[in-house]
């Protein structure tokens, strides 16, 4: 199938050469259904994409906080980093939690010991155990009172909280005896940030009494 003709150097009419019919059935819906382009992707910020960075690096587990100062964004992981813990709020968080622990669930607990290292805050507390059974005494070759002995001074870790700046607003991490480790978790509030009081009261269900 001839598509047509055109003209020659001499000014002769040449005959265009014939088109195959697949070819010609291509030119055809080329014509009659133009390719429209596929919509560009929205181009993300420099800051957008520092930001989802991090989220991905974080994963959905862990949550950012997100602040703008100057057109500048900052984020705050509440599980690393932090600031080394002045002594003056050592103490002032130390009467925090003692205070509050005594007042709220002074009978779940013999003592609490509050201790500072770095930028953290470690809150542990012994409480009174369990009689045991004989057939674990046989199993830990021990006698009733080594067994309570050494139950009474084998701390219980509630908790560990990471200062930041702010004595309102820490975060949490609980001990796990499983791994033998803190991990990073949210306070009852459903926040990543609290108080020392709200810390405390998060990790006051460890207290079995």
């Amino acid at each position: 199938m001839a598509l047509g003709s055109r003209g020659g150097a001499d000014g002769s009419r040449v005959q265009a050469a014939p088109l195959a019919r697949a070819d010609f059935d291509a030119l055809e819906r080329q014509i009659r259904e133009p390719r429209i382009p596929a919509p560009r992707r929205a181009q993300r910020s420099p800051t957008q994409r520092v930001v989802r960075q991090v989220e991905v690096r974080l994963g959905s587990a862990r949550r950012l906080s997100i602040s703008d100062h100057g057109g500048r964004m900052w984020v705050r992981d509440p599980h690393r980093g932090g600031k080394k813990i002045p002594a003056d709020v050592q103490r002032r968080t130390a009467q925090r939690i003692q205070g509050y622990a005594g007042q709220h669930h002074r009978h779940r607990f013999e003592r609490l010991e509050v201790r500072f290292r770095g930028v953290f805050c470690y809150v542990d507390a012994y409480v009174e155990p369990d009689s045991p059974s004989d057939d674990l005494l046989n199993v830990l070759v021990e006698t009733r009172d080594e067994y309570v002995s050494r139950l009474r001074n084998t701390p219980l870790r509630l908790c560990r909280l990471r200062f930041f700046g702010d004595e309102e607003a820490w975060s949490m991490a609980y001990y796990t005896y499983s791994h033998e480790k803190y991990e990073g978790s949210f306070f009852a509030t459903g926040g990543w940030f609290g108080t020392p009081e709200e810390a405390f009261e998060t990790c006051a269900m460890f207290l079995q009494r």
